[in-house]
């Protein structure tokens, strides 16, 4: 596990030590709901909504034991983590990645604990993600010494932290982190994959409080 600090949040990552053995399984899997992505996206990007019990068991407990090393790292006891929602992000096309975007677009994730994507396919090395906190329109606001009070998200030095990411790497990050894909020009038309997921925690609220989200236990997919 790889800690990145993104002030004052952390970005855990993790690596799968063999990237390339779930391409074909997920590629496959039915989905619920198909979403071409029509916000600026790169041409041919869509998500691929399915149920998470088509998760390959080997890759979600993956998921599930890189989760409690965060749970334990944040130093969170007594709860069980288990995954929500699972979508693919297929991105296809001339290679340019939100290409009508003049900078990035960045979205947080509600009904969610912790937030996880994973690289099933990133073929090329420019590859990357973007996060930034707070949410400029929650930024923190501080008396400065001119009396004046300043409002905005960079007073503490808040900046983009973007991150080149590869096949087989997992990220996880509190879901609300906004997070992003900037504009880039990746040089070739290969697919681009990505498996995203949301959580809760069993000892947090009520199940009723996830809506459109239907919670089965996790201990069902696992050895």
């Amino acid at each position: 596990m790889e800690i990145v600090n993104v002030n004052p949040d952390k970005i855990y990552s993790f690596k799968y030590p063999e990237p390339n053995k779930f391409k074909k399984e997920l590629d496959e899997v039915p989905e619920k709901l198909e979403i071409p992505v029509t916000d600026g996206g790169s041409v041919g990007t869509y998500f691929k909504i399915f149920d998470k019990k088509y998760l390959p068991k080997d890759l979600h407990n993956f998921f599930l034991n890189s989760l409690e090393e965060v749970l334990k790292s944040e130093q969170i006891q007594d709860t069980d983590i288990f995954i929500t929602d699972t979508w693919l992000t297929i991105s296809k096309g001339d290679g340019i990645v939100h290409h009508e975007i003049p900078k990035m677009i960045y979205h947080y994730h509600a009904n969610s604990v912790l937030s996880g994507v994973y690289y099933v396919d990133a073929p090329i090395s420019t590859n990357r993600i973007g996060f930034v906190r707070p949410n400029p329109h929650h930024g923190p606001q501080v008396l400065c010494q001119d009396g004046k009070n300043k409002l905005g998200p960079d007073i503490y030095g808040y900046q983009d932290e973007i991150f080149f990411v590869e096949t087989g790497e997992l990220l996880i990050f509190d879901s609300r982190i906004n997070h992003g894909v900037p504009k880039f020009d990746s040089g070739t038309t290969e697919t681009r994959i990505g498996l995203a997921f949301n959580t809760w925690c069993g000892t947090i609220g009520h199940s009723r409080c996830l809506s459109l989200v239907k919670t089965v236990d996790y201990e069902e997919t696992r050895n």
